[in-house]
């Protein structure tokens, strides 16, 4: 079982530098923030402010497509299932690579690319429910989802009204990963935060 805060550290920090080499996204999300909060940076954000930043859940939800925080998980098989022409036998453990599932181009066009538009309902409407499940789903769905997602929020979304984040090192940076209890970039998350 995971649960705390490493998990949704790495989705934060994955999503700060993806922002960082994207300004465009990044001005999106934070147009979106100023609709909401107008300029005011000391509003607090309430549940209806989080509820309402579509695009910036967007955005988290690209990054966890492009870095899940959790890139594998096992399940255990309690009795034969036929898929096509295999049958997987019972009693044994498969493994589930959502790393490989959330950029297989036949569900995403242009799968390596930051690409938030992604999760705009008209695209998500027409994909398989299965495909994007960074917090798995059935009886074993991490149960801190919903907690994850606001603190994602609450987070990015802070740091957005205040600073421009900007790139310190290369986009083929985020390509090099290791995984511990989540995944990570190699050499850290490294961002500059320049006062809006």
């Amino acid at each position: 079982m995971f649960a705390g805060f490493e998990t949704t550290a790495s989705g934060s920090s994955f999503a700060l530098m993806l922002l960082a080499f994207h300004p465009d996204i990044q001005d999106r999300a934070f147009q979106e923030l100023v609709d909401i909060f107008g300029n005011d940076k000391m509003q607090p954000a309430t549940f209806e402010d989080l509820k309402e930043m579509t695009y910036l859940e967007q955005i988290i939800m690209e990054t966890l497509r492009l870095y899940p925080s959790i890139p594998i998980t096992m399940r255990d098989v309690e009795e034969e299932i036929p898929i096509k022409n295999y049958i997987i036998p019972a009693d044994c453990t498969i493994m589930i690579n959502y790393l490989v599932i959330h950029r297989n181009p036949k569900y995403f066009t242009n799968p390596d690319k930051f690409d938030p538009d992604n999760f705009s309902q008209e695209k998500k409407s027409t994909r398989h429910p299965f495909v994007f499940k960074p917090f798995s789903d059935g009886p074993r769905v991490c149960v801190g989802v919903k907690y994850a997602m606001f603190q994602m929020k609450v987070m990015l979304s802070t740091i957005l009204r205040y600073y421009q984040i900007l790139p310190v090192r290369k986009l083929e940076d985020l390509e090099r990963l290791e995984t511990s209890i989540s995944m990570t970039p190699v050499l850290g998350v490294r961002v500059r935060l320049l006062p809006r």
